[in-house]
């Protein structure tokens, strides 16, 4: 027998005795199930496709040590005598913008003694704390790039801010962070595909309020301490309310992004509905309380 038919043999023996296509096929059933199709609804797998199609060129590669180098060289420039400085890079969910015109809120603090104290976003600046963004936990432990045992809502809570930065003319993408989302060639990892089922079909959602109609969520964080906090950054002007649900009390609100300008806002708010949370100022874009 020719040396085909036993390199064959040999790689059927590393594959558990399945052939190529069999492997093939066992991969697809695999897909499918884990990604199971609604004739109704566009896959997770068009929806992902349709976004590479959609990019006009090949994205920027980052690695975790090229953002560290950016991020001492945007320390290192950050003094009176520097004429210009380095940009500053955010990753999300593996997609990489620069916010150098956020730099008031996103600058990194210097952390040398004497260094100065940077943006009050700032610990989002040259990584991927994708999580932090629904968690509100940004200590060191809660500053994670993975969003694995998210809900639904907090998983298309990621994603909205993921569209959040997309959305602002004033933030470019400028490419991908390879790593936990995408693989060295720039493709989507199963942990892409993971937490884009994970967001669902029905989110396209634009901006950090969702599908036009949606109202937007706030961030929030709670620290041991001081307290909770609430904002709507980045959000043309809206402020923070908290939004009672239907027969029950304050404490099972949740916090949402409104415009003041908007009638239906002042007819809540005359009803009950919405309420600025204690202690804040109604104008406030955020708010701080115990």
């Amino acid at each position: 027998m020719g040396m085909g038919w036993h390199l064959g043999q040999h790689q059927r023996r590393r594959n558990n005795g399945l052939s190529s296509t069999d492997l093939a096929r066992a991969r697809r059933a695999a897909h499918q199930a884990a990604f199971p199709q609604d004739p109704d609804k566009p896959s997770i797998l068009s929806l992902v496709q349709a976004e590479e199609d959609a990019l006009p060129g090949v994205p920027r590669l980052f690695t975790f040590s090229e953002l560290q180098q950016a991020k001492h060289d945007y320390l290192a420039s950050s003094s009176p005598s520097s004429s210009s400085q380095p940009p500053i890079y955010l990753a999300i969910v593996g997609h990489v913008f620069d916010v150098s015109k956020g730099d008031q809120f996103y600058a990194p603090p210097d952390e040398k003694e004497g260094g100065r104290e940077g943006g009050g976003y700032g610990f989002f600046a040259f990584r991927d704390a994708a999580r932090a963004y629904v968690t509100g936990d940004f200590s060191k432990e809660g500053l994670r790039e993975d969003v694995e045992g998210l809900k639904e809502e907090e998983c298309r809570g990621v994603w909205r801010w993921v569209n959040f930065f997309k959305d602002k003319e004033e933030y470019p993408f400028v490419g991908r962070l390879v790593g936990m989302y995408f693989d060295a060639d720039g493709r989507p990892t199963r942990s892409y595909l993971n937490f884009r089922a994970c967001v669902g079909t029905g989110e396209g959602g634009k901006g950090v309020g969702g599908e036009e109609g949606e109202e937007e969520a706030c961030a929030t964080s709670w620290e041991r301490g001081k307290g909770h906090t609430v904002w709507c950054e980045g959000s043309d002007g809206k402020v923070p309310r908290r939004r009672l649900k239907e027969g029950g009390g304050e404490a099972r609100g949740r916090c949402v992004c409104v415009d003041l300008k908007d009638g239906k806002v002042h007819a809540a708010e005359a009803e009950g509905t919405l309420v600025v949370y204690p202690g804040c100022e109604p104008q406030q874009s955020m708010c701080a309380f115990e």
